[in-house]
């Protein structure tokens, strides 16, 4: 088990729905369930947390990780992996949040689903929080 800190931001290149086809790294994203994006993917090349210097273990599709929402409120989720993300390659291995109106910069280490951000108690015009992730 494994306890990492950083902030997590929402996407939507998910399918849209669930009466849609899956997609995302591991062919089962959609928007609409709870899911996030986890940049060191097995089988899935390049660890690009590594990229910016950040030691996190190598997971598989489907892992089940504990996210709790770090920012204004102690909301927290199980939620499976999804797809592979972000890719730190072409972002800032840090960048600016929002926390409680406070800007931050912490490192941006997952994508959620808009379900699962929401689900968090994101507010989707912030577009990121702080999170607290727990590995298996």
């Amino acid at each position: 088990m494994a306890i990492i800190y950083g902030s997590a931001s929402w996407y939507q290149t998910c399918n849209e729905s669930s009466s849609g086809t899956p997609n995302g790294a591991c062919g089962t994203c959609y928007r609409d369930r709870p899911g996030l994006a986890y940049p060191n993917l097995l089988n899935h090349g390049t660890d690009w947390a590594g990229y910016c210097g950040y030691s996190i273990p190598r997971l598989a599709c489907g892992t089940v990780l504990t996210i709790t929402n770090n920012d204004c409120n102690t909301n927290s989720r199980a939620i499976p992996i999804v797809d592979k993300g972000p890719n730190l390659i072409s972002l800032d291995c840090r960048e600016d949040w929002l926390h409680c109106q406070t800007t931050t910069r912490a490192f941006r280490l997952i994508d959620l689903t808009r379900q699962s951000f929401l689900d968090l108690g994101g507010q989707l015009t912030w577009g990121t929080m702080g999170v607290q992730i727990v590995t298996p």
